[in-house]
């Protein structure tokens, strides 16, 4: 009893030293980190540098502080010895490695840019080497590319200009503050500045340059100047969240996707004396409502207004001698072609008499629309006129001779076409992920195109030129079929598995792009040739059957020799054809039968008629 009250008493005992050793170690330990985060706050806070001469910035600030300080304040004259220390410090060296630069607040209101000095910074425009320098008063091109440790930044008050990329690809750059003697702001100068929120635009500014604002996905609201006159390409293009943006009185031009993907502007007001609207201006801007085309536009290039869902009508000033509106859908001046059907147009539509042309993206994201209602006389439906609309049904009138590249792609509610006997050319990619479509139909008087089990063909059929997406497999491809056409497979996701007649010659570009297919059986004795991008699907569980005597020469082959391997299966001829007549009906996956011999040209020498598998060690190729 006295033992193990004892050992009891020493417990305790060690109990309370460890305890008072834990409070002390603790202790310490909090001393040590207080002491260190006064260290780096020190070296945190804001620090001014006055210069007396240009180019000395780099001896008032030792090499061991630069990458420490996130805020600094400079006065004084700045040349390209500076700048590019300041691009050090902001995480960028001269070749535009990174570096660990902190830099996050850089204040140079009081400061002033002037030639001189070194290069800052190198970029290769093609194969140039490019080597920039300071020019007096302009904030100089792509000094801070790249610098994604910025956040906020104030400009000398006596910029005129800012560069081309200055900004470009600074990720958490929130602010700028730019001198109202700013006249010109290069292109891409503020490109994928993703945080940016806060910046107001000078009213002296007469150019905007192309891309200067893209990706700036949190930019709400911009205010142009009266005196620009011309918006470039891609300006604020995926500004995700702009939702206001005041255009000048005096704009004449806004560029090609200006304001494309700009998904939360729900109001653009046109100018009177806007001349030309560029392509895709204001593709997927999803919130627009309703606009106006100004008296004097004599331009709108192809899907200016497409895929803006909410949009329910396009008006054109009475006067407008190129384009008119009629039932709220923009057409030519003549109406004889269909510019634009506004993306919030729901259940049917009915496109005006006299119109033969459906223009390209004419009805693109129209994601209400379920039927369209096409004239006689029509004879051209434009590339991509339909794409990613919600059309379930189309009656195509006999005139229809055109339909052009990808006019039906990804109108996943068609179930069903029929071709008139008039139509001479059909596009590439015309009927692509059309994720329910069962059937072409053509009509027999067709002098270009035939039908075979609702499958698409040339007039005589020895080219496959589109198989419907929403059919499932399996299909067997006819006999006398040479040919299969670019795209003609692309986005079967419910194929399962193809079966390729011994006359098949070629298959085109992209003909099974991104298809879900478990199973090919070829019969061709020699590979079929392979365009780019065939086979560009997942292709390691794919089986393939193909000849006995041929398999290295698929294995060898452009195209083929992408398959894995050991998925290879040299069948007999008997057995090719009873996978290509019924066994394709049923899929099954076949295994390797070990103990079968073969020569190095892939023929069984047994005698037996099992399948084999290629297998490769040490460099070889063997068939099991």
């Amino acid at each position: 009893m006295y033992f193990l009250q004892k050992n009891y008493l020493c417990t305790q005992f060690s109990k309370d030293i460890l305890q008072k050793e834990m409070q002390r170690l603790l202790l310490r330990t909090v001393l040590g980190v207080v002491t260190l985060m006064a260290v780096v706050c020190a070296r945190a806070e804001a620090l001014t540098i006055t210069l007396t001469e240009a180019g000395t910035l780099p001896t008032r600030i030792p090499d061991s502080e630069k990458l420490t300080i996130r805020e600094l304040k400079v006065v004084g004259q700045l040349n390209g010895t500076d700048m590019l220390f300041l691009r050090e410090m902001a995480g960028r060296n001269f070749n535009s490695r990174k570096t660990h630069g902190l830099l996050t607040h850089l204040d140079l209101g009081e400061a002033q840019i002037v030639s001189g000095g070194t290069a800052y910074v190198a970029y290769y425009a093609g194969e140039t080497r490019v080597e920039c320098r300071t020019v007096a008063d302009v904030w100089p091109e792509w000094v801070f590319s790249g610098c994604d440790s910025l956040e906020q930044v104030v400009m000398p008050a006596s910029v005129t200009a800012i560069g081309d990329y200055s900004f470009r690809g600074c990720n958490l750059l929130q602010k700028v503050v730019v001198p109202a003697s700013v006249s010109r702001i290069g292109a891409g100068a503020f490109d994928g500045c993703f945080h940016l929120t806060d910046i107001q635009l000078p009213q002296a500014l007469t150019e905007l340059g192309s891309y200067a604002f893209r990706d700036c996905q949190q930019l709400e609201q911009v205010t142009l100047g009266n005196q620009l006159k011309r918006i470039g390409a891609e300006t604020f293009c995926r500004c995700r969240n702009l939702r206001q943006a005041a255009l000048p009185v005096g704009i004449q031009s806004i560029g090609e996707r200006a304001f494309s993907g700009c998904e939360q502007l729900a109001e653009i007001s046109l100018p009177m004396f806007v001349l030309t609207i560029g392509e895709g201006a204001f593709r997927g801007c999803k919130s627009i409502a309703a606009v106006t085309i100004p008296l004097v536009t004599n331009a709108i290039g192809t899907g200016a207004f497409a895929d803006c869902a909410s949009l329910q009508s396009i008006t054109v000033a009475e006067g407008n001698a190129n384009y008119q509106s009629i039932g709220g859908a923009l057409y030519s001046a003549d109406a004889t072609e269909l510019l634009c059907c506004p993306g919030g147009t729901s259940g049917s539509f009915a496109v005006a008499g006299g119109v033969t042309t459906i223009g390209r993206l004419a009805f693109e994201g129209c994601t209400s629309l379920t039927t369209a209602v096409l004239p006689e006389g029509l004879t051209t439906i434009g590339e991509s006129a339909f794409q990613l609309s919600a059309i379930e049904s189309l009656l195509l009138p006999s005139s229809v001779t055109t339909i052009g590249d990808g006019a039906f792609w990804g109108c996943h509610n068609l179930r069903q076409i029929d071709l008139p006997a008039a139509v001479s050319s059909i596009g590439s990619e015309t009927f692509a992920d059309c994720q329910n479509l069962q059937r072409i139909g053509v009509s027999e008087a067709n002098a270009q195109y035939s039908a075979q089990s609702g499958v698409l063909f040339n007039k005589d059929c020895n080219k496959l030129v589109c198989y419907p997406c929403g059919r499932k497999g399996p299909y067997a491809i006819p006999e006398g079929v040479v040919a299969i056409g670019d795209a003609a497979f692309e986005y079967c996701e419910v194929l399962q598995s193809i079966a390729m007649p011994a006359s098949l010659a070629r298959i085109g570009e992209g003909a099974f792009y991104m298809t879900k297919c478990d199973r090919i059986v070829s019969l061709a004795t020699t590979p079929p040739f392979v365009a780019d991008y065939a086979f560009e699907f997942d292709t390691d569980e794919m089986n393939i059957y193909v000849p006995e005597a041929s398999v290295y020469d698929y294995l060898d082959a452009k195209g083929w020799d992408a398959f894995y391997v050991f998925n290879y299966h040299g069948l007999s001829a008997d057995e090719l054809q009873q996978e290509y007549l019924s066994g394709i009906e049923s899929p099954v996956v076949r295994s390797a039968h070990l103990g079968s011999t073969y020569d190095l040209g892939g023929r069984r020498l047994d005698g037996t008629a099992k399948a084999g598998r290629i297998y490769i060690k040490g460099g070889n190729k063997y068939i099991r």
